[in-house]
């Protein structure tokens, strides 16, 4: 399970629990990760005003980091109207192969805040 928020252009990772299998994430706490192809990513851009996401947008390259990443505008635009309608965010293997990630946006109004939580494993576990 890992928690992150909005810093600047990037999400960064705030806490993370780690599995008691074998199989282990890499990430690190402070970590920034990309907001275009990891599930806390899309999930916090989801929850952003449109105002927000249009300048985060401007500067963002979409690198591919798989095959799968989401590689401009449009269809990242496409994906979070979908994730605003079904409350949650995945990443199928864009940001790393074999990896999967669920998420769900977490907004704090009082604070100011905007991040996500979500769960990550294997793609040939997670279904």
């Amino acid at each position: 399970v890992k928690f992150a928020g909005l810093f600047g252009e990037h999400a960064v990772y705030l806490d993370k629990i780690k599995s008691n299998r074998g199989l282990q994430m890499r990430s690190k706490i402070g970590e920034k990760l990309p907001l275009y192809c990891t599930g806390l990513g899309k999930a916090i851009l989801s929850e952003l005003d449109e105002i927000t996401v249009k300048r985060i947008l401007q500067n963002i390259k979409f690198p591919p980091l798989t095959d799968k990443t989401i590689s401009n505008k449009k269809s990242l635009s496409t994906e979070l109207d979908k994730i605003k309608n079904q409350g949650y965010a995945l990443d199928l293997e864009e940001y790393e192969h074999g990896l999967t990630c669920i998420s769900v946006p977490l907004k704090i109004k009082k604070l100011e805040f905007t991040g996500a939580i979500s769960i990550s494993g294997s793609s040939s576990r997670i279904n």
